[in-house]
Order: C-alpha cells, then structure tokens, then sequence
C-alpha cells in the first residue's frame, strides 16, 4: 500500500522554517487512486479526513495499518509535494529565462 498525494493546496508562508508549520488540503492517494480528502485549517489545528464514499473499506485499511502514524505521514507527504512543486517552478523559470535569452540573440 503505497500512499502519495494528489491534488494539494498548501499554504506555503512558513514551508521552509525549521518547524515545517504549514497548512494544506487535497488528495491522498493509495496506490495511485484517490482514497480520501485531508484538510488542515490552520498550522495548530489537526488534520480531518473525509473518505470517498466507494473508497471507504480502502480507507479503514489504511487507518488499520498506520494508526497513530498517519498524521505524520500525511504531513511529510505533503513537505515532499511542496518540496518537488517548489523546484519544478525553479526549473521552469529557469526555462522561460533560457527561452528570453535565446530569443534575445536572434
């Protein structure tokens, strides 16, 4: 069971402090098919899940495998998807910089 995230909105003001203090809301996905919705108001509140309602058994396994971990879980999940959105927007800046330039010199 492998779970990743899927459509996420993160409030990124304090992503790169050393207390990782975000908040966020989207998918979780298990094994690439969206499972549940986690949603996390504020950086001192805890996170709520909703399952999909044809998902629910999927769900109910994944709380029976990870229990009191998966706060944790989702909370690095969503760091790694922060993380990666924040270097492909540097490479893709970096892109449009070397298509100006390229542009520029013809």
């Amino acid at each position: 069971m492998i779970l990743t995230c899927g459509y996420m909105t993160i409030n990124s003001k304090t992503i790169n402090s050393k207390e990782k203090k975000f908040s966020f809301s989207g998918q979780i996905c298990v094994d690439g098919v969206e499972t549940f919705l986690v949603y996390k108001q504020s950086i001192d509140s805890s996170i709520r899940y909703y399952p999909y309602g044809k998902r629910e058994f999927k769900y109910e396994e994944v709380v029976e495998e990870y229990g009191d971990k998966l706060d944790a879980l989702v909370e690095a999940l969503v760091l790694e998807k922060s993380n990666t959105i924040k270097s492909d927007k540097k490479y893709l800046a970096n892109l449009r910089k070397q298509d100006r330039q390229k542009n520029k010199v013809k």
